[in-house]
């Protein structure tokens, strides 16, 4: 091991004077999926995986090249170094400069102990917990984790070890019943190592059937505008959706009409609205360490006080952007170069608001069970699996589910409560130039939106 990595830091250094700068990673891992499908297990998988990608950058290019044995290392780079040409017009070596970072970070994981076994066990419970509740819901469930370690080296000399340890599942529910189907998912999931949460799901599940069972032959709601209170989920992905994406700094770069709106400094929201990106929070999905090009993961207020307080980036757009280095770039495994990505997201509560949810509602909807969504950067809509009707400050019962939807910005200006709970929500995944499904984490607590369009 020693040897390696010293022969790999001996062949960098020898191109760090020359104005490149290179990294590699190296990628050790293993990943285990459970697969049911109408309530009957139908794969367990397992997938070991290891090689190198190496990234040689010159001026705003790059080149990545995927290789399995080490002694092709120097080769390698040499091949990109005549692709790309030696006529450096910026030097890198002066822009992504510093001491050299020696790190390793490990955990004591207790999913790679708990075997397959075990893990079919579980979901075997819930599944057995679905057929008892009712014969006309079946489930689908998609368990994936990944254990093992990466490796990153570059030419200041840095390397950086870490232990990779994450779960997720998806959980889905379909009722059936003649001309009536409705659904509901659950996600849940955990990082650095933890599955303590993986065997207690039994009362969300329960929770999620009752509502199914009485769904069928609710009254739909007229389509129109309502003022909405959003559960935490529902939140937490509209936030990741809409002002995440947009602010990750190559979807600023490459559309003009949002770096003109999106400007640092721009009021987007009210002011108490703060949204931040956060991968130091341990325990979830989306934390991490070190990103993948070796920069040490920071806290960032994406929105503060209802301002554009900041942009997500990487070593490339931070520069073209004149940028903070703060640590956004990853990669979803080692056969793709990194990219700018969100952590764990999420809407900062406010504890000044108490979590009384309904009291200032007089006529309006209170929208749950996260079904999914999509965005365009422009606008967004989202359909809500559980829909219920809120009259003069208290809940009037059950509506059929919904879908909301509107303006990005106009609704964050909407926004007249956030209130003093918080929730995670982590399980699913973050897609984006077919590095799917990242694992990420989103956060919020319930909040308040007036009038935003919803159609039953």
């Amino acid at each position: 091991m020693h040897h390696r990595q010293s022969y790999i830091k001996n062949i960098l250094k020898k191109y760090s004077c020359k104005g490149y700068f290179i990294d590699l990673r190296y990628s050790d891992v293993r990943y285990n999926k459970i697969a049911f499908t109408g309530n009957s297990l139908r794969d367990v998988g397992i997938v070991d995986e290891s090689g190198y990608l190496l990234r040689v950058i010159h001026d705003r290019y790059y080149i990545s090249i995927k290789f399995e044995d080490i002694a092709q290392l120097d080769d390698c780079i040499q091949n990109s170094i005549d692709i790309l040409g030696d006529n450096l017009t910026y030097p890198w070596a002066e822009f992504y400069s510093g001491n050299p970072v020696t790190n390793e970070i490990k955990y004591n994981s207790s999913i790679f102990e708990a075997g397959n076994e075990y893990k079919v066990n579980i979901l075997n419970g819930y599944i057995n917990l679905v057929k008892n509740f009712s014969s006309k819901v079946k489930c689908a469930v998609q368990y994936n984790d990944c254990t093992g370690s990466k490796e990153y080296f570059n030419t200041l000399g840095s390397y950086i070890f870490q232990e990779l340890s994450f779960y997720t599942c998806v959980f889905t529910l379909t009722y059936n019943d003649k001309n009536f189907r409705n659904q509901s998912i659950l996600l849940f999931g955990e990082g650095n190592g933890n599955f303590h949460k993986f065997s207690l799901q039994e009362n969300i599940i329960i929770e999620k059937l009752k509502y199914l069972i009485v769904s069928n032959g609710l009254r739909k709601v007229d389509e129109g505008n309502y003022d909405i209170i959003m559960s935490p989920e529902i939140a937490a992905l509209f936030i990741h959706e809409t002002i995440g994406h947009m602010l990750e700094a190559d979807n600023i770069c490459k559309d003009e009409s949002l770096r003109n709106s999106l400007k640092i400094g721009t009021c987007v929201g009210p002011e108490f609205l703060n949204v931040i990106d956060d991968p130091t929070i341990p325990g979830l999905n989306g934390s991490f360490d070190y990103d993948d090009e070796g920069v040490k993961s920071k806290k960032k207020y994406l929105i503060k006080n209802g301002l554009i307080d900041s942009y997500l980036g990487n070593i490339m757009l931070s520069n073209e952007m004149k940028l903070k280095i703060e640590g956004n770039a990853r990669a979803i495994n080692i056969n793709h170069s990194p990219i700018v990505r969100m952590s764990n997201t999420y809407i900062e509560s406010n504890s000044s608001e108490g979590k009384d949810f309904f009291k200032d509602v007089k006529n309006g909807l209170y929208v749950k069970g996260l079904l999914g969504g999509n965005t365009n950067r422009k606008t967004f809509y989202f359909n809500c699996g559980e829909c219920y009707l809120v009259k003069d400050g208290k809940t009037a019962g059950p509506l059929s589910g919904v879908t909301i939807s509107g303006d990005i910005l106009e609704a964050l200006k909407k926004i007249k409560r956030i209130y003093g709970d918080f929730e995670w929500t982590s399980g699913g995944g973050c897609g984006k130039l077919n590095q799917n499904p990242l694992p990420v984490s989103m956060g919020s607590p319930h909040i308040l939106l007036e009038n935003i369009h919803v159609r039953g």
